[in-house]
């Protein structure tokens, strides 16, 4: 009986280290609550991205220029943003929404970024360009962390959203980039 109880469980050991069995990869966990809801809501992201995309395409920045300037309310010296915008969709923006990061060179990321919502006064035409320029509120992240003036800063700003004079909110691509889209992979892994 140990004979044969001892050769049951000599086969079941040779049968799980075989050179033909790769070792099986451990079960997704199971999502809680919160995972699956940020899960459904990367999905709808990145759902309405692909859906608005040809309708958004050809909306650019152009250029973004860091200075520091005068600002007009107060006389203060104060980081501000120049962008120059073209409206190459068949749409007319009301409303833009940029993400902005502002990047020190040589630095490996950037010292402030935020997502900003400006109204764009009478509209933006489709085929219209425009310039408009950012300005920080005195008590904002980003008047408080800016470096000194003599100091080199790189403006990276991309369009996130446009509203339409309907209230159509449409988003770019950029609305759901490298980080959200590697969320969204981990969390349909299962992995939280």
């Amino acid at each position: 009986m140990r004979l044969i109880l001892a050769a049951c469980v000599m086969v079941l050991v040779l049968g799980a280290c075989s050179r033909d069995s790769a070792p099986e990869a451990p079960a997704p966990l199971a999502l809680g609550p919160a995972e699956q809801a940020e899960l459904e809501a990367l999905q709808a992201l990145a759902a309405q991205v692909e859906a608005d995309a040809a309708e958004v395409a050809g909306f650019e920045v152009l250029q973004a220029r860091y200075a520091w300037e005068a600002d007009p309310r107060t006389g203060n010296l104060q980081p501000t943003v120049h962008l120059a915008l073209a409206n190459g969709t068949a749409l007319t923006v009301v409303q833009l929404s940029v993400q902005a990061d502002f990047v020190r060179p040589g630095e490996p990321g950037p010292w402030h970024a935020q997502e900003f919502h400006m109204p764009l006064v009478g509209g933006l035409s489709p085929g219209a360009g425009s310039a408009v320029r950012m300005l920080p509120t005195a008590d904002s992240d980003w008047a408080l962390k800016a470096p000194p003036p003599e100091v080199e800063v790189i403006a990276r700003v991309v369009p996130v959203a446009l509203q339409t004079a309907d209230g159509r909110k449409l988003l770019t691509a950029h609305a759901f980039g490298p980080a959200r889209q590697a969320r969204l992979a981990r969390l349909q892994g299962g992995q939280p």
